[in-house]
């Protein structure tokens, strides 16, 4: 009883917290004309943008071994809408529009107790209803390269919020491919920089693209080695 009296207790606090991050997501977004707070499902078609531009990325490319069209895009819908899902069900989900859609950039707000946000992401992936790609499950090469980034992010995850250390998670920024290289994605880092306010700013990318993200004022925390064969 005294268990589940906590349980209760650290879950109501979580809710009151992000209720406030909510209030301050919105005041963020005040003063970005073309940028949204979306509330409930991103549409299909933004979901579609997502997942073309996902696809083209450098560790979706090094993860998925040379598959076909179809199961390229299989899998590419089912990791955005995975990501999508838990910052839909948990955190937020801020696009950039004029008027169509641009880019958006996930964002989960901090947690510091491990068994909750599992719980949490393996609601949001339940609920999805989406299984797994057969693609992901029956090529060897590319089942081995998914499973060994999972392990690495969710060790990484579970050590900080083992030491307690509150931090925000960009789970997935995304650009549109027609609107790439003129500013979104640095428009959608910056809001969720003045969200994250003093809070560190975490997210994962391939090595070709740190450069990126320290013009913008990151740090290299880790890196991970991720191969699973001497071909890798």
């Amino acid at each position: 009883l005294l268990l589940s009296c906590g349980a209760v207790a650290y879950y109501w606090v979580f809710r009151k917290r992000q209720s406030e991050y909510a209030d301050r997501a919105a005041q963020a977004l005040k003063k970005y004309r073309t940028l949204y707070l979306t509330y409930g499902k991103l549409p299909a078609n933004d979901r579609r943008e997502l997942y073309a531009a996902f696809a083209a990325s450098p560790e979706f490319q090094w993860m998925v071994a040379t598959p076909g069209q179809k199961e390229r895009e299989q899998v590419a819908s089912y990791m955005v809408n995975t990501v999508l899902s838990m910052a839909e069900n948990n955190g937020f989900v801020i696009c950039s529009r004029d008027p169509h859609f641009q880019g958006s950039v996930c964002l989960v707000p901090p947690y510091t107790n491990w068994k909750l946000y599992s719980a949490h992401f393996m609601r949001s992936v339940i609920v999805l209803g989406q299984p797994a790609p057969s693609y992901l499950i029956g090529n060897k090469t590319s089942a081995a390269r998914f499973d060994s980034f999972c392990e690495h992010v969710v060790a990484h995850h579970k050590e900080f919020m083992e030491r307690q250390q509150m931090f925000w998670y960009i789970c997935n920024l995304g650009v549109a491919h027609n609107w790439q290289g003129i500013g979104i994605g640095c428009r959608l880092l910056e809001v969720a920089k003045d969200i994250a306010h003093e809070l560190p700013l975490y997210l994962e990318c391939d090595d070709c693209i740190v450069e990126f993200y320290k013009r913008r004022g990151f740090c290299v925390e880790k890196r991970y080695s991720l191969q699973v064969s001497p071909d890798d």
